[in-house]
């Protein structure tokens, strides 16, 4: 990596890179009305056309930046205090902007669930961010906050976590972008990092052997249902992972990740239809296929289907003795869209508020974050339920 430059007066607190996708505009309709009046912030993409129309209707500045274009990432991340990036494939988009932040100690925050690309990221830049303070903040979408939120408030408890399982409940739909980036990191040949268990955390790390990604349903007695493995699951562990490994959440914590379902059939085919989605991302001709039918890039669900999602996830602590703690999630909005939105626009605020303190690198949400980001979301009305305690835990 080329060498860090010294740091310039910023123009803005933060720029949204990518603003013209599904996501991006979304960020901007979320900033618009949730921002601090005084927070300055600008929108920036290569589609000069339909940057200039959403800048004018939202009175916003609009930069010009394309990840062919280096010189251009560098000057968009030299004069912001923070880049909010929904620019996927994010190993296509956003890499030379994670670059350019390191380099100039700018903060970032994304959407990415692209864990190899996550794993490059904190090979060549995690020692050179924490130096600089500088928070690199990937997965910070639907995956991985409610997820990594979920177990740090489960760890606030204040005993070392054994065994934690989340089992989903959620309605939503995906916009084309999610599934680009899917394409991309099967076509990659990347995904045969996908099945390394503790892919992202640190190599002298002290946690127990994780357990393999489920490939099959079951009953489970304490959540009351019947399983079946999350698809999102791959992404959300190996994050929650790292987050125990830097947290110390203990040497025997183990995690898996779960959708619930209310009967055995809609379980099993319910894991018929995601075991066809794999297996079409495997051949070149079944992702032409995903990408005919698909949602495309920059396309996604109706308002009306965003605002009436929602995710409920509900967390078991347990050890051989039993059940320790169970605490439950529940947000309202679809989860790729509206959760998704959320979860990065408030940590791209609180990081312009400088609410991280002093620490950088290659971080998580509940590393880089924690009880500021749940704070945060908490007012945006997602809720928290303990179940079998009388007491919250003192956050």
């Amino acid at each position: 990596m080329n060498k860090a430059q010294p740091i310039l007066p910023r123009t803005y607190d933060i720029i949204i890179y990518g603003a013209t996708g599904f996501t991006g505009r979304q960020c901007i309709e979320y900033l618009a009305q949730h921002a601090p009046d005084d927070l300055r912030w600008a929108i920036a993409g290569r589609d000069q056309r339909r940057l200039s129309d959403l800048a004018k209707t939202y009175q916003k500045p609009h930069l010009y930046a394309d990840a062919q274009d280096l010189d251009s990432i560098d000057k968009l991340c030299a004069q912001t205090r923070v880049i909010l990036s929904t620019a996927g494939p994010f190993a296509l988009y956003s890499d030379a902007v994670v670059e350019a932040c390191v380099r100039h100690k700018t903060h970032y925050v994304d959407i990415s669930g692209e864990t190899p690309w996550i794993k490059s990221l904190i090979d060549r830049f995690h020692e050179q961010a924490k130096q600089d303070q500088t928070v690199i903040l990937p997965a910070c979408g639907f995956d991985s906050v409610p997820s990594d939120l979920g177990v740090w408030l489960l760890a606030q408890n204040g005993e070392a976590l054994k065994e934690v399982n989340v089992a989903f409940t959620l309605k939503g739909g995906f916009n084309g972008g999610t599934i680009a980036s899917a394409l991309n990191l099967a076509e990659s040949g990347e995904a045969r990092l996908l099945s390394k268990r503790t892919l992202l955390c640190p190599s002298d790390h002290q946690l127990a052997e994780q357990p393999k990604d489920p490939r099959a349903v079951q009953w489970d007695h304490d959540f009351g249902r019947w399983l079946v493995p999350f698809f999102m699951g791959p992404v959300n562990t190996r994050i929650v992972r790292r987050s125990a490994a830097l947290l110390n959440y203990g040497t025997e914590f183990r995690y898996q990740e779960w959708m619930q379902m209310s009967g055995g059939i809609k379980a099993r085919l319910t894991l018929g239809t995601l075991g066809l989605f794999n297996s079409g991302l495997q051949s070149k001709l079944g992702r032409n296929l995903i990408k005919l039918i698909a949602p495309k890039p920059g396309q996604g669900p109706s308002q009306k289907a965003i605002e009436t999602g929602f995710v409920k996830a509900h967390f078991i602590h347990r050890d051989d003795q039993g059940v320790i703690a169970e605490l439950t999630l529940k947000i309202e909005g679809d989860p790729g869209n509206k959760v998704t939105c959320e979860s990065v626009c408030e940590a791209a605020l609180a990081l312009a508020a400088n609410e991280q303190g002093d620490q950088g690198g290659i971080l998580t949400p509940s590393t880089a974050l924690g009880a500021k980001l749940w704070q945060r979301l908490e007012a945006r009305g997602w809720q928290h339920l303990w179940h079998n305690k009388a007491v919250d835990a003192d956050l």
